[in-house]
């Protein structure tokens, strides 16, 4: 019952069928499940941001939807925006990856509330395969942006593998589908230099070398596939970008403007998919300087032999610990 009012909450807020699946997938870990609600979107249209000691109409309606989805206030709606409420702000903050959660409802979140009547919908989600997650029903390669793609997030100058963001390729054909391009454009106040080296994950692996920014815009293109969707099942990737020093200030984000596929696109897909927008902070995080030279020096001649030492160099790590897991 929790779990079928978080997806109707989700509906509200004007969340799409593939983003209420794969969110249906991850709250009850199973990768092929069979789910329809019914649900009615949000009449609340907020005109102001409400923080604590607010009152008014939009407080109800706004205590009212909180209620619906699911997020305990047990005073009820009551009209004033008091700890109760803030709580259960923070925990759909969360739930729906507002960044950052700390119970302000104010422009981010507001910008993930369904505007829009009381119209009901109905939405199906299905899913057989082995994949990642549940895909929506219908014909295509669907692409959205992941609902936890960051957004209003901080980036470090100088920082390696900031996230820029996420996309959720769903396949809902019996087939899998292999990915050949994607072009994406850099987007928000700020310079091609700012993004050093730009590579795509799958979680935590690296699935790309990195590419470079040329006239804001950047790509990837493999004939053998980029990466495959399986049958029935979605696939997640994430822009990441080696972030340069000294970009301090500028606010960056990116958009997908063009995919490639061995399969046919969902005519639901529109370019271009924005992210949100991230702004670069001057912080130190941390520091791992290496030294120089390295061991061997030079172009040494190596007599057949083992453990020879083929690299080898003093490290130093200053201001905080750092996990160093693979070169």
């Amino acid at each position: 019952a929790q779990i079928q009012s978080i997806l109707s909450l989700l509906s509200s807020f004007g969340a799409s069928s593939s983003t209420i699946a794969n969110v249906n997938a991850a709250l009850t870990g199973q990768p092929s499940t069979t789910t329809t609600t019914t649900t009615s979107s949000s009449s609340c249209n907020f005109t102001t941001s409400l923080t604590m000691k607010s009152r008014g109409a939009e407080v109800t309606c706004l205590q009212q939807a909180l209620i619906a989805g699911g997020f305990s206030i047990p005073a009820g709606a009551t009209g004033y925006f008091g700890a109760e409420t803030r709580a259960a702000v923070i925990a759909w903050q969360k739930s729906v990856g507002v960044k950052p959660a700390y119970g302000y409802f104010g422009p981010i979140s507001r910008a993930h509330w369904n505007l829009g009547g009381g119209s009901s919908s109905t939405t199906t989600t299905t899913g057989t395969g082995t994949g990642t997650g549940t895909v929506t029903s219908g014909t295509g390669l669907n692409v959205t942006l992941s609902p936890t793609s960051p957004n209003g997030s901080v980036l470090v100058a100088g920082q390696g593998i900031g996230d820029l963001g996420d996309f959720v390729f769903s396949n809902p054909s019996s087939a899998p589908i292999n990915v050949t391009g994607l072009t994406f454009n850099r987007t928000g106040v700020s310079n091609d230099a700012t993004l050093a080296n730009v590579y795509l994950y799958n979680a935590g692996t690296r699935i790309t070398d990195s590419a470079g920014v040329s006239n804001s815009q950047f790509s990837w293109s493999n004939s053998a596939g980029l990466f495959t969707v399986p049958a029935n099942s979605t696939y997640t990737v994430s822009v990441r970008s080696d972030i340069a020093s000294g970009s301090s200030g500028q606010q960056i984000g990116v958009s997908l403007v063009s995919v490639s596929s061995n399969g046919t696109l969902a005519s639901s897909v529109s370019f271009p998919i924005m992210s949100g927008y991230q702004t670069i902070s001057a912080a130190s995080l941390a520091a791992v300087n290496y030294g120089s030279p390295v061991t061997p020096t030079g172009t040494p001649s190596i007599s057949p032999q083992n453990d020879f030492p083929v690299w080898q160099d003093n490290i130093s790590v200053s201001t905080n610990p750092v996990k160093l897991s693979s070169m």
